[in-house]
């Protein structure tokens, strides 16, 4: 028996950045939690992925005061992430970028300030006293976009 030696053929594709941004990138600050943002996005249209994703950078950057850049990384198949442990009482400036193999495409940039803790609770007795709703608390919640 004679053992032949095959080639395979392997197409060769041309791996760049995504060559947009993350489209409908909002950060909104997240309910009862004063250190919490909820971020959400839309998934980058295939023909600008120019490859496979690999995840989002995500950059969060205090507008005043010597914190250093934060910057996690989240999966390629979420569009919303919630970040939990960020400081009260700040403004901050959020970036994301779409990632692959051969790097970082453009960024998208929201902004958000974070309440200082016990604010939001001053703001639901306020709204509770002059309030004449049977359930302030759901009413509140609904307004306030506090889910």
């Amino acid at each position: 028996m004679e053992l032949r030696a095959h080639s395979l053929f392997c197409p060769f594709f041309l791996f760049l950045a995504p060559d947009i941004a993350p489209v409908n990138f909002k950060a909104t600050r997240r309910g009862s939690q004063a250190s919490s943002v909820l971020l959400t996005w839309a998934a980058i249209p295939l023909q600008h992925r120019n490859g496979i994703l690999t995840g989002y950078a995500v950059t969060a950057v205090a507008s005043f005061g010597s914190d250093e850049p934060r910057e996690v990384t989240v999966e390629p198949e979420l569009v919303l992430f919630e970040w939990t442990d960020l400081t009260p009482d700040t403004q901050y400036n959020i970036s994301i970028a779409a990632l692959t193999v051969a790097g970082r495409g453009p960024i998208a940039t929201a902004q958000v300030t974070l309440l200082p803790r016990g604010k939001l609770l001053k703001e639901f007795h306020e709204y509770c006293k002059s309030s004449n709703h049977k359930r302030p608390f759901l009413h509140f919640v609904l307004n306030h976009r506090c889910v």
